[in-house]
């Protein structure tokens, strides 16, 4: 790994404020990346601690013909098994770990985009880094 002082210390001595400035945003992108990745980490552990009540699918409010072909109204939870939609009965009343287990994967797909914005910006800042670590190698050797 390249470090930042090697480098810039390679600068002429006449450009200490030069110096002092990138070491200073330098460090400031690199504190940046440790803050991105200790809010990727909280988000980890909240995605495991709301991955144990997960309920796959989603809920339907449906109508059902009695034998004298009056519609009644019922919840049902519809999701896939084995490539097949399937129906299953709820009831009137959904319960309530059901819609918290429903929630919960919502709340999931949101974590889940967060993170992958996460991980594009800190891919973003580390080819920052990087490509100013470059830029400061050809100063110096030029100079």
């Amino acid at each position: 790994m390249i470090k930042v002082e090697e480098v810039v210390e390679a600068l002429p001595r006449h450009y200490a404020v030069l110096r002092n400035r990138v070491i200073e945003s330098l460090n400031e992108a690199i504190e940046s990346l440790t803050q991105i990745d200790a809010e990727m980490e909280k988000i980890n552990k909240q995605i495991e601690d709301l991955s144990s009540n997960i309920r796959y699918g989603y809920l339907e409010y449906k109508w059902v013909l009695n034998k004298i072909k009056q519609k009644y109204w019922y919840w049902y939870l519809r999701k896939r098994e084995n490539g097949k939609l399937r129906s299953i009965y709820i009831g009137k009343h959904i319960p309530k770990h059901l819609i918290e287990g429903i929630n919960n994967r919502r709340q999931l797909e949101s974590l889940a985009k967060r993170l992958e914005e996460l991980d594009e910006e800190k891919e973003r800042k580390i080819q920052h880094i990087y490509n100013a670590i470059r830029e400061l190698q050809k100063a110096s050797i030029t100079l």
